[in-house]
């Protein structure tokens, strides 16, 4: 198997007003999941997720 050409992106992903809005990109799991956090207690639970790329 041959090893992944680079680390994974991170990115929440939220509704506000009826409108998907995105993060900048994160390197970092934690900090994704921080954002997440801040973005769920802001806009709901069903309302933002994290991305990976």
């Amino acid at each position: 198997m041959q090893a992944p050409i680079a680390a994974p992106r991170y990115r929440v992903m939220y509704m506000r007003e009826g409108k998907e809005r995105r993060s900048a990109w994160l390197y970092r799991e934690d900090h994704a999941r921080q954002g997440l956090e801040m973005m769920q207690a802001k806009y709901g639970q069903r309302n933002a997720i994290i991305y990976v790329d």
